[in-house]
This record gives C-alpha cells, structure tokens and sequence, in this order.
C-alpha cells in the first residue's frame, strides 16, 4: 500500500530525530498528524512541484501534492506536472492547453477532476482528424446536454463507415467522406410545425421555447432536426468541425 501524506510533512518529519518520531509513534503519531494538517494547506502553493527531495530523503509525488514513495519512488518532483494521474488540479488547464484543450475553470472536487482528465485524455488536437477523437467530442457534447432522465451516449454505440458517403438514401465509396451514426433516439423528429401542434392554438413563442428546452438541454432549436438521415447538415455537425480535417466530409445520422 502505497504511503500517502503531504510533500511538506514528510519533508519536516524526516529531519525529526529518530527517538522523538520512536515517541511520536507510540502516541499514535498525533506530531505528524500535525504536520500533515499544516502540510495539506502548504502543499497547494505552486512551487511545490518544484522540490525534489529537499534534502530530507523525500520523492515520489503522488496526486495532488501528495507522496506516493511505492509507485513514484525516485520520480523528479517536477515529473508529476505532465502526469495527468499525479497533476495537481490547479495545474490541469496549464497541462491541458499544451495537447490543445481548454478548461474553463480549476477543478474543486473529484467529480470535476474526473472529467477534466477524461477530456484532456479524450479530445486532444494531437489527435485532430482520427475517428476516435470526433467520435469523443461528438458523444461528450451529446451527453453534456442531455436531460438527467436521458440514458447517456457511450462511444461503442456510434458506428464510424470510413471511406463511405451517403446520398439520395443510398451509401457509396468516397475516399474524402466519412459516415457517423448514432441510434437515432438521440435525433429529434420535431418539425417548427409539429412543436407547435405540442402547444395547440395557444402557443407562443415563450411556451414553445419552453418546451424545447424541456427537449434538449443544451442545443435547443439546433438540436432538433426533421430527419435522422445521413446529412452533412446534420446539427451535430458543428460540434466536431474543430476535429474533422480539411476537405473531409462528415456525414451524421442515427440507426
């Protein structure tokens, strides 16, 4: 099991001398749980990924300031800066914006870090113009704007025909087109009409609205679409424009 405290506390603790740490153990430790109170607070400055060992006979930074000497033993200080595993969250958009991802805001608990790293791991330029990366942006922004009663989208539901187009209903070889279909339930079939005929003849513009945001969290009218065919309108086409390589073209539809 690896060891797990904070840089600062293992620092100050190991320059303690033998017969006082012997001590502190036989009363349950309660000085370093000290130090590690402080440390936790001290640790959140930046120039902690600086240190390396310090002199004190410390490596090993594990997640978030902390030391992990079991799987880290002997890694530079620095070395946890681009380790998306071990990054310290304050210094997610800083490693983000190198592999061309942005985070909007530092994350503050481990629901936020989670998903920082899923999309820093998930949607990196690096990786512009490959399936997999418009495929991932394409099921992130989905889900993103689902409804908490809407199942969300995995990856392994989209199916990817490369080489492929699709015109007048029908599917043919073209070696700068690409086919991306997603189970249609995620289409809408409303038409401006048939949003309408929801509200019977006291709709209006705010009670339609309303309702199509009740539809769709995210993408309102943009989401709604009059056909799950194969389209290079499709709404969804605009969220993966970033990823998709010049001179590529990008049907979307569902199954």
């Amino acid at each position: 099991m690896a060891t797990v405290a904070t840089y600062t506390a293992d620092s100050i603790y190991a320059m303690v001398p033998d017969f006082i740490r012997t001590q502190d153990a036989q009363n349950g430790n309660a000085l370093y749980q000290l130090l590690q109170s402080v440390g936790l607070q001290l640790d959140a400055g930046v120039n902690v990924p600086a240190r390396d060992n310090m002199g004190a006979g410390v490596s090993g930074m594990g997640a978030d300031g902390t030391i992990d000497t079991v799987n880290y033993g002997g890694a530079p200080g620095w070395s946890q800066m681009i380790d998306i595993n071990r990054c310290p969250a304050y210094a997610l958009p800083w490693l983000a914006q190198f592999l061309g991802v942005r985070l909007v805001s530092v994350p503050t608990n481990p629901g936020e870090r989670t998903a920082a790293v899923e999309k820093i791991s998930t949607r990196s330029l690096f990786q512009r113009g490959t399936p997999s990366s418009i495929v991932n942006v394409l099921v992130a922004s989905i889900n993103g704007s689902l409804p908490p009663s809407r199942t969300p989208l995995s990856a392994d539901q989209v199916i990817v025909m490369e080489n492929t187009q699709y015109v007048s209903g029908s599917y043919s070889k073209n070696d700068y087109a690409v086919v991306i279909l997603i189970p249609g339930s995620y289409f809408s079939l409303f038409t401006y009409a048939s949003l309408q005929n929801q509200e019977g003849l006291t709709a209006t513009y705010a009670t339609t609205e309303a309702y199509v945001k009740s539809l769709t969290t995210g993408h309102y009218y943009s989401g709604l679409v009059g056909s799950s065919a194969p389209s290079l309108l499709s709404s969804y086409t605009s969220i993966i424009y970033k990823y998709r390589p010049a001179g590529l073209q990008v049907y979307i539809g569902g199954y």
